[in-house]
């Protein structure tokens, strides 16, 4: 038999007088999976959090459900509607909310009171050697760093062994040397702990690297979900397409795998007929130095360990170009244009 899912989100709504927050949300969380919303600010993705975590409360009559492992925690229909406490879910906010008066030891221990002393103890123990703070159990947040601050609250939001574990822009405080190494590490360690998570975040790097599964918010809509991958090199709509990183758009004729435009002839994502814009990504396409090149590159952005070329065809389209910080490119460079990738065909809207 198949596992239920950990998570079943169905048409979840919010609306705040004639704003509406959140339109209809429904996805699914399987166990062990992490899954990231990301999307521009003010799309929805933190109220989308709030109504599963139960700190605010869906419109009532749209008929949505919030499923946590195998228990109903909202249902419209029939007005159930568990209180966030008891919902079985650990929460990580976006300044971490550790309780200052309170010790590393004693902000773990909070959400165990109502375990056994002795059992209370020991998970605390395992929680302090499992995120490497055993060292700085009696210090207060304030003597802590970012980081190990942000350990602490993971180690308190998975402490009492939630069905379920949100975690809501974690990231955002930090400098950006310490959150690539910080989302690895806790990556990992929610990895090892096999609970399902839910972040949110407006970092298209950041939701790239944490997701097994990657759900895109656009005005408060879930407008497509899938593997990172999958979202990257086959977007369906243009939004989704420049959420993720550049892309070159381009207008061409599709005949079955292949289209037209203005890069010649390029094989397809999936087959289309017809009038077609097309999304390739700039790392798809390589640059080769050559005198009789059809294109001319008109801008270097050097980075280090790579560069972003803007290069001119002959039709006088611009297409970006990203490739290895290797090699030199100068302005006024000849090259040929090769693909590597096949483009993907975006919807009309």
């Amino acid at each position: 038999m198949t596992a239920a899912p950990a998570l079943i989100v169905r048409a979840l709504s919010r609306r705040y007088g004639r704003v509406l927050a959140v339109d209809a949300a429904s996805f699914q969380l399987n166990h062990g999976e992490i899954g990231v919303l990301v999307g521009p600010s003010g799309c929805g993705k933190s109220t989308l959090l709030r109504l599963i975590a139960g700190l605010e409360s869906p419109d009532p009559d749209t008929g949505a459900q919030i499923i946590i492992g195998e228990r109903t925690v909202f249902d419209a229909d029939t007005a159930l509607n568990v209180p966030a406490d008891q919902r079985g879910v650990g929460l990580v906010f976006q300044d971490y909310a550790l309780f200052p008066h309170m010790t590393v030891a004693e902000n773990i221990a909070f959400g165990l009171h109502r375990w056994p002393k002795k059992e209370r103890r020991a998970r605390v123990q395992e929680m302090l050697r499992w995120v490497r703070l055993e060292a700085l159990a009696e210090r207060y947040p304030h003597e802590l760093s970012g980081g190990q601050q942000q350990r602490v609250a993971l180690a308190r939001a998975l402490a009492p062994r939630p069905a379920l574990v949100l975690l809501d822009e974690p990231f955002s405080n930090l400098d950006q040397n310490l959150r690539s190494e910080l989302r690895e590490e806790m990556r990992a360690l929610i990895k090892q702990s096999n609970t399902p998570a839910l972040f949110v975040t407006h970092d298209r790097e950041e939701a790239i690297s944490l997701a097994d599964t990657l759900l895109v918010m656009h005005e408060g809509r879930i407008i497509q979900t899938g593997t990172p991958h999958t979202l990257y090199w086959q977007p369906e709509t243009l939004t989704v397409a420049t959420l993720l990183g550049e892309v070159n758009v381009l207008e061409g004729i599709a005949l079955d795998g292949h289209a037209e435009c203005a890069l010649g002839r390029v094989p397809l994502v999936r087959s289309a007929q017809g009038r077609v814009r097309l999304a390739l990504r700039p790392e798809a396409v390589h640059a080769v130095p050559a005198a009789d090149g059809e294109a001319v590159i008109e801008r270097v952005t050097y980075f280090g360990h790579d560069q972003l070329l803007t290069v001119r065809l002959q039709a006088g389209d611009t297409v970006l170009v990203r490739a290895s910080g290797v090699h030199r490119f100068s302005l006024g460079q000849r090259v040929h244009l090769a693909l590597a990738a096949p483009a993907a065909v975006l919807q009309a809207t």
